[in-house]
């Protein structure tokens, strides 16, 4: 990343800084029994990703959850075939402000909406997805585990296998047994 690109993502994560100090949110442990509405944050900028997690939001709709899932294209357009898709919405870096934070009407919807459950799945630190995950009103939040993420109260270790597969079958396989454990506030489990 080059000095220009640096100071302006530095802001950025000052901007954040600045609005998380004025945002309360109620936590709650949900599970997958128990969660009604579930988020989907994802980046979008390969069609092979967007397939996969297109499948999970399906299976999670097949459960009878109310599914809304947003994307994060890595250009400056949305590709054309991304309009036809419905029950998801797509932003890109023109839906960005100087600083990476996200300035459309329909990502600040995302992340002002009350939901039961944010769901994470992107692979790699994108200061936008960042900005929206810590900023949703969701009461129960799940990523990947990162060392500077604080955001979530569930993250998934997927340092033995970085693939989106990976995560979101762990994702789904810790997301419905959690109901048999207690939440400490530091973000661990306990049986």
């Amino acid at each position: 990343m080059d000095n220009k690109k640096n100071i302006r993502s530095k802001i950025g994560n000052l901007f954040l800084k600045k609005k998380l100090k004025k945002t309360f949110r109620n936590r709650k442990t949900q599970n997958l029994d128990s969660a009604v509405t579930i988020d989907i944050i994802f980046d979008a900028t390969n069609i092979d990703n967007f397939e996969k997690i297109k499948s999970f939001a399906d299976y999670l709709v097949s459960l009878n959850k109310k599914v809304k899932a947003i994307g994060f294209v890595n250009s400056k357009i949305i590709p054309q075939k991304y309009y036809l898709i419905n029950g998801f919405d797509f932003f890109c870096k023109k839906d960005l402000n100087y600083f990476y934070i996200p300035k459309s009407d329909k990502v600040q919807k995302f992340y002002t909406e009350k939901t039961d459950v944010l769901i994470d799945l992107s692979l790699t630190n994108i200061f936008s997805i960042k900005y929206i995950v810590a900023l949703t009103n969701a009461t129960f939040k799940i990523g990947r585990f990162t060392k500077d993420n604080s955001f979530n109260d569930m993250m998934i270790d997927i340092s033995k296998n970085k693939s989106l597969d990976y995560l979101i079958q762990q994702t789904l396989h810790y997301f419905s047994i959690i109901n048999k454990r207690e939440l400490i506030t530091d973000g661990e489990y306990r049986p």
